[in-house]
């Protein structure tokens, strides 16, 4: 039996260091993305209508739209630029995951103890960002009339929680809400951020869900281990 409960000291030392670093307010937003592209929806009507909208969008595009792009998506997947990602077609795009797929939904998979879960959504977010930012260009058609109406507006200061976050939105819809976070590149890097320094603790918490499902001796010397505070990096 696996117990995600047992390492949920390894969590609280993730949302401590969230805390610490002032990147509670990021992760929030990252945690809204990721359920945005699970959806509310059960039936994937919704999905097939954004799949159709942006399949229209790049039908339009010319072929060097493709490799104007390339850069950016190299930047998403920690990938150099090669040849084959520059000739990318419209049918390469649509294949991407999370233009295919619905995204996984953040928030339950901690609710489910389910922890460091919310790091696996955000690394898929983070690998498909240019597409999907180029996905809600299209989708939100009226985003550069609210861009040049709110565009000298300041990000309210202090920073929001989130049903005060769904109100600044409230009339203008989930897809402007994603729109604009999907245009927000720093808000990337705080992802990438907040995935590569936590990946020490999460790799210690996969560690222990093995560790309990390797049978009654492994996992005596896993208790043993951890009661005694030997071989761990704290």
């Amino acid at each position: 039996m696996v117990e995600p409960e047992l390492s949920h000291p390894k969590w609280n030392g993730f949302k401590k260091a969230l805390k610490a670093s002032g990147l509670e307010y990021s992760a929030l937003k990252l945690t809204i993305a990721c359920n945005y592209n699970h959806g509310s929806f059960q039936s994937g009507d919704k999905q097939h209508v954004k799949c159709d909208a942006l399949r229209a969008y790049l039908s339009s595009q010319p072929p060097e739209y493709y490799a104007e792009q390339a850069e950016q998506i190299a930047f998403d997947r920690c990938q150099a630029v090669d040849a084959a990602m520059a000739k990318a077609s419209l049918e390469d795009w649509m294949e991407t995951p999370l233009i295919k797929n619905r995204g996984r939904f953040a928030a339950a998979l901690v609710k489910n103890k389910s922890w460091f879960g919310m790091n696996s959504c955000f690394r898929s977010l983070i690998a498909d960002w240019t597409i999907q930012e180029e996905k809600e260009d299209c989708d939100y058609e009226m985003r550069d009339d609210d861009d040049e109406e709110d565009g000298n507006k300041a990000e309210p200061d202090p920073k929001l929680t989130k049903s005060e976050l769904y109100k600044m939105y409230s009339g203008r819809g989930p897809t402007k809400m994603f729109a604009d976070f999907m245009g927000d590149r720093t808000l990337q890097l705080d992802a990438i951020i907040i995935v590569a320094i936590s990946s020490p603790l999460e790799a210690e918490y996969s560690a222990d869900l093995e560790a309990q499902r390797s049978g009654a001796a492994g996992l005596a010397e896993w208790a043993a281990t951890r009661s005694s505070g030997s071989d761990h990096w704290w």
